[in-house]
């Protein structure tokens, strides 16, 4: 017999005893069976949940997952409340439930019941009333009563950690502030991320603590945040002593003020620039510990490691600041500008990627935005110039939009032949960051040319050039191989353009803002996939798009080496099936996702571009030539959501196409009378400004259109003679119809 089989039996005949005491039970329906280990568990027929989960743990031993997932099932049909769960929690241990719940053959049963055993033990480990309750059992006069409560202490773990500190920083609980001290040391190393965190604290007291706290518990990282409350706080302090002897502790020497703000800025920089890791990411996540003034206690969160990444260089820098500003300020001086400009970088940076990149920083008093309103347009400046310069996508953005509000004409000025940095915005490889610079440049109203003026219109041509359907561009030798990738990727959704050679593939990508990924077959020549790829990345237009290099048979090794070196890129053998392409396609959406902009974003822009433009047209004061956005704006004609805007658009250009273009649309009785009417509208206001631009042919075709419109219906009618009326009618002395 085995071991396996002997400790089966016994627990059967358990179990047995217990079924006889409480009378007969329904049977279970399960499968037959041969094994005697299972046979003998089985006729105890178990019922209760604590008799389920010790089956199925005993069924998982035995490794027959079927019926370990059957018992499991059964535990979850009991729906057991929190407190029946803790039970099962005390009886077996949460470390049964939760080995069981990392087994993949007991899925998904035992991830549920794991799931929902630890939320209910974690409910109750950290529920204030019983945090409470055990900090004021520190008091008791009874030695073991005390131990007793900082045992349970350490099992709630770190959400322990601001009501300690809460309770030490009251001097009405004297009492309790011995164990108190006692019980965050033993609390271990999970106390060390909410200390850093009450570090940050307006209240000395706990700052205090915390500092004596993590020189205690030897944390390293205590080094990074302890230099500002020692060099800020008066030497005196409690706050001054504490963290100094915590220093002291943990380094062997206190530092300056000039070696800790390099100190904090270099680590700030390494998370920021260099993509230095962050301990403690699993699975591309991290928590973090923060102050929260409101609820006077430090919070976790849970954040994506590039987020994570650049709030603690956001953390760092403003820790840097404030030991600068406040010792510069001691020796009557200001902090250095390159000091602040950073600071706010990388401030704005984290602000905008823990808000959302695609969504506004809140406003008003007390706001970061405020906050850097507050310096000025020359320290915004300074900051969209170095957010520029370092890669800061976020900070650009966030930049550049203030700059607009609290800036002047004054900005798109510069000494020398090089554009200023909220020009030089509209250059920049991501389109929000353009668009951000677009929209301020658009509201500072300039009156003048200035470097770099003549990107602005070809700049917001290049978003209104997007057309209704997502869009994918296809490269490769030959117009079959593009045509049966087109069809694959049809299924999703994509329209396909095709392109033959690397030259006419980057012609399409600079023309068209729609292509959320290209495909491009690793043969393609004109240049070759390598110099092609880099083209890419050197044209700000097309420096964000996904590349798929497609390697047909026996071109995988070149695919491979030119996906290689370009993090945008990847590899692929040539998909033969619809869902092989649509791999492919989720593949690609995994590079850098923060950054992506999907469709639904790209016709947002695209409408907000088009009103960026049709203010300008409006403005007989600005100084940009708007010829060049013609060919977007009859791209956009044809746009059913922006052919109102585009028709209005074209009627401010000085162009025969755009007068041509806008009779055809008023013309055509097919569409919308809403848009046949604000492009026979745009027609007029053009040949009132203009004069008239059409051929001799061309008038005498709108002649044959209204006398073929007899049979149509009024609207129409109205239409086609409100665009002949025009055309005869001097200005001015037009009837209405």
């Amino acid at each position: 017999m085995t071991k396996h089989v002997f400790s089966a039996i016994l627990l059967s005949a358990a179990l047995a005893a217990t079924a006889l005491a409480q009378g007969p039970r329904p049977e279970l329906d399960l499968p037959g069976f041969e094994d005697p280990a299972v046979a003998a568990i089985l006729e105890t027929n178990p019922t209760t949940p604590a008799e389920c989960a010790r089956a199925a743990k005993i069924f998982a031993d035995l490794h027959e997952p079927e019926y370990s997932k059957q018992f499991l099932q059964k535990v979850l049909d009991a729906k057991l409340k929190p407190a029946q769960l803790v039970e099962l929690a005390d009886k077996f241990g949460a470390e049964m439930f939760i080995n069981m719940g990392a087994r993949p053959e007991l899925q998904p049963e035992a991830g549920k019941l794991a799931d929902a055993v630890l939320k209910a033990v974690t409910t109750k480990l950290e529920d204030p009333k019983r945090i409470d309750t055990l900090i004021d059992q520190l008091d008791a006069p009874s030695a073991d009563s005390r131990g007793l409560a900082i045992d349970e202490l350490a099992r709630v773990g770190p959400s322990a950690v601001g009501p300690l500190l809460g309770a030490l920083a009251d001097p009405q609980r004297a009492g309790v502030h011995q164990e108190a001290r006692a019980a965050l040391i033993g609390l271990g190393s999970e106390a060390v991320g909410p200390l850093l965190a009450a570090v940050q604290s307006e209240e000395p007291t706990i700052q205090a603590e915390a500092a004596r706290a993590l020189a205690a518990l030897d944390a390293p990282r205590a080094v990074l945040y302890l230099p500002r409350p020692f060099l800020t706080a008066p030497r005196d302090s409690a706050v001054g002593k504490a963290a100094g002897a915590a220093l002291t502790h943990l380094t062997g020497t206190l530092s300056t003020p000039g070696d800790a703000v390099e100190m904090l800025l270099q680590q700030s920089r390494d998370y920021l620039d260099r993509g230095q890791p962050i301990e403690g990411t699993v699975l591309g996540e991290v928590e973090l510990w923060q102050w929260d003034a409101k609820k006077k206690q430090p919070v976790a969160k849970t954040y994506a490691e590039d987020v994570a990444r650049r709030m603690l260089a956001a953390r760092l820098a403003r820790e840097a600041y404030e030991i600068e500003a406040a010792t510069r300020r001691a020796a009557g001086l200001e902090a250095r500008p390159e000091v602040r400009r950073y600071c706010l970088a990388a401030m704005l940076e984290a602000a905008v990627f823990e808000q959302g990149l695609d969504e506004p920083l809140p406003e008003g008093e007390g706001t970061l935005a405020a906050e850097a309103a507050a310096l000025g347009p020359e320290a915004v400046e300074g900051v969209l110039r170095d957010a520029l310069d370092r890669g800061h996508v976020g900070a650009a953005k966030a930049a550049a939009r203030i700059l607009g509000e609290i800036g002047s004409a004054d900005q798109l000025r510069s000494p020398g032949t090089e554009p200023a940095p909220l020009v030089r915005a509209t250059y920049h490889a991501d389109r929000r960051v353009r668009m951000a610079a677009l929209e301020s440049i658009v509201g500072l109203k300039p009156t003048e040319p200035f470097a770099g003026s003549s990107n602005v219109p070809r700049a917001l041509a290049y978003f209104v050039a997007l057309r209704g359907s997502r869009r994918v561009l296809v490269a490769a030798p030959n117009t079959a191989l593009a045509g049966q990738l087109g069809g694959l990727l049809a299924e999703q959704g994509l329209t396909m353009d095709s392109a033959t050679s690397g030259s006419q593939a980057m012609q399409f990508a600079t023309a068209s803002p729609g292509y959320e990924l290209a495909l491009i077959d690793a043969g393609i020549d004109n240049p070759p996939i390598h110099l092609l790829l880099r083209q890419l990345r050197h044209d700000y237009r097309t420096a964000d798009l996904r590349v798929g290099v497609i390697a047909r048979d026996g071109l995988l090794p070149r695919a491979r080496k030119a996906a290689r070196s370009d993090p945008l890129a990847m590899a692929f053998s040539r998909a033969h099936t619809a869902e092989d392409a649509a791999w492919q396609v989720e593949r690609l959406a995994t590079l850098r996702p923060r950054t992506f902009v999907d469709h639904e974003l790209r016709r947002k822009q695209a409408d907000r571009a088009m009103d960026l433009l049709a203010k300008l047209a409006a403005d007989e004061d600005q100084p940009f030539d708007l010829a060049d956005v013609e060919p977007a704006v009859l791209v956009a004609l044809d746009v059913p959501e922006r052919s109102v805007k585009a028709a209005e658009m074209l009627g401010h250009i000085n162009s025969v196409r755009s007068q041509r273009a806008l009779v055809d649309r008023a013309s055509l009785w097919s569409l919308p009378v809403e848009i046949r009417k604000a492009a026979a509208d745009a027609f007029c206001r053009s040949v009132e400004r203009y004069g008239i631009l059409l051929t001799t042919d061309q008038i005498a075709r709108q002649y044959e259109r209204y006398n073929q419109s007899e049979t149509l219906d009024r609207d129409t009618q109205r239409v086609l003679a409100q665009l002949l009326d025009c055309i005869e009618t001097p200005a001015g002395n037009r009837p209405r119809r």
